[in-house]
């Protein structure tokens, strides 16, 4: 956000004042101090439990990574063959998407 402001035009700080600008980034910089904090502990909890569910998985039942193994393999297939269409389709809407149908 601050390389676009500093690269904006002249007629972007004629028709915002400084005060609008500065309230956004104190907003801006006010959220990622609250939210930051508690999304890091989230996603930290998330991925060692993640990992002690695999380990004792492991442990009790190794066969199964056999077929996690084929299962993110087919999801790896999958993925790289519908890609390509799915990236025509959203090309395909904002193309024809008029601005009442991206409104509603």
């Amino acid at each position: 956000m601050a390389e676009k402001v500093m690269r904006s035009p002249i007629l972007f700080f004629d028709s915002n004042p400084i005060g609008r600008i500065t309230t956004r980034f104190s907003k801006d910089m006010t959220l990622m101090d609250v939210m930051f904090p508690n999304v890091t502990v989230l996603v930290t909890q998330g991925i060692l439990r993640s990992i002690i569910v695999m380990i004792t998985v492991g442990i009790i039942n190794p066969y199964l990574f056999i077929a996690a193994l084929f299962a993110m393999v087919y999801m790896n297939w999958v993925m790289k063959t519908a890609s390509a269409s799915m990236v025509q389709v959203l090309r395909m809407e904002q193309k024809f998407g008029g601005p009442i149908n991206t409104c509603m």
